[in-house]
């Protein structure tokens, strides 16, 4: 199966396939390496993944053949077979262990994914605070060093955060990886044990704006559904405030992310030369979700308030209804952007039709407008 086939699987689909749905006893006799959550699975399909691209082999067979030749043998009657465990890496059968340090001799880095503390931070349940301390502290030091700066680590006692810091939030996009994905969950994770109930709802949005940036990256390594899936299961439950949470609408994070992919390397092409650097382009990525290539694309790429139940089980508090209006305008923005990429983009500020839900797609009648913004955009991401 193809990297963006399996990247459309959902979750329950990705745990059939990499056999987590067994019943107990069968899960029990096939399982290797202990794998005791769907968290293994997933990391192991983006390892594989990532190892094909970066190697240019087709498949498990090729990667076999390269890193593990002597699974390629001959029974005692001369006829050929092979071990094929690198089949069971591209369904997520099992983890990697002894072929690790020929990989990483090959291809430095490659290993990383698996270590990352992404994994333990989504685990099922809640974290005490020791364990997310220990894991902050498995983040790279450049990531470590960026939330001791802002003062958010180590947590002197007693103090508690009410709300997040946007400059760090916006300092770890623009450093998009794993680890900067960890330590966003991970902050929510702390802030939802310290009762900071708005803090962890912000922390919320600012996550699945990592995940939008991150995407290219899951759609690729063949978990960008799955992960979503199970970010939601696991996470999002932890932001919610008074029933409203940050996401993307049911069903559309992969549709979305495939969207983001087109226009970012779209939008790299047309401002960076061939040999711009990493940050370079990750600046584009931000930039994006800024607005400053586009409207169409700030409002299509964002993350949207999403009512978690019934708007009525809200309450009838001026508060609740302004969260629900929040999330309806909202929902019709996102719809709008993704709309207006169908029809060869908008990238000015959307129509008043918009924002009442009376036209998603509505286009500006001043073709001026959008001239104009796309020069300014064009301007800023060159300097």
């Amino acid at each position: 199966m193809q990297a963006f086939d399996s990247a459309r699987l959902s979750l329950g689909a990705f745990k059939e396939r990499a056999r987590f749905a067994l019943d107990e006893e069968e899960f029990s006799r096939r399982r290797r390496n202990d794998r005791k959550d769907i968290t293994s699975a997933i990391k192991t399909v983006l390892w594989f993944n990532n190892l094909r691209a970066r190697s240019r082999l087709s498949g498990p067979y090729e990667l076999e053949r390269r890193f593990e030749p002597d699974a390629f043998r001959r029974n005692r009657h001369g006829e050929p077979f092979r071990v094929n465990k690198w089949h069971g890496y591209s369904k997520g059968w099992h983890e990697p262990k002894l072929v690790l340090a020929a990989v990483e001799d090959a291809y430095p880095g490659a290993n990383d994914c698996l270590r990352s503390p992404v994994w333990p931070a989504l685990v099922a349940g809640p974290l005490e605070k020791s364990q997310i301390e220990e894991l902050l502290r498995k983040l790279r030091t450049p990531i470590q060093e960026l939330i001791r700066s802002y003062g958010l680590w180590p947590v002197r006692a007693g103090s508690s955060t009410k709300l997040i810091d946007g400059n760090l939030a916006s300092s770890l996009e623009r450093r998009a990886s794993l680890d900067a994905l960890a330590a966003e969950l991970l902050l929510l994770r702390r802030c939802h044990a310290e009762g900071s109930c708005e803090a962890a709802y912000q922390w919320g949005h600012r996550l699945w704006r990592m995940m939008m940036l991150l995407s290219p990256h899951f759609l690729r390594g063949g978990i960008a559904r799955s992960l979503a899936e199970l970010v939601e299961e696991r996470v999002v439950p932890m932001a919610d405030l008074a029933g409203v949470c940050f996401g993307f609408p049911p069903d559309t994070y992969v549709k979305v992310a495939e969207e983001f992919l087109w226009a970012r390397d779209r939008t790299r092409r047309s401002l960076l030369a061939s040999r711009s650097t990493v940050r370079q382009q990750r600046a584009i990525d931000y930039d994006l979700l800024e607005g400053q290539h586009g409207w169409d694309y700030h409002f299509a790429f964002n993350p949207v308030p999403l009512i978690a139940n019934d708007v009525y089980l809200l309450g009838f508090s001026g508060a609740a209804l302004r969260e629900a209006r929040h999330a309806e305008v909202n929902r019709h923005c996102h719809a709008w952007g993704l709309n207006m990429l169908c029809i060869g983009r908008h990238a000015a500020w959307p129509p008043d039709a918009v924002w009442t839900g009376e036209d998603l797609w509505a286009r500006s009648p001043d073709p001026m407008t959008l001239w104009g913004l796309k020069s300014r955009t064009h301007w800023r991401a060159v300097g």
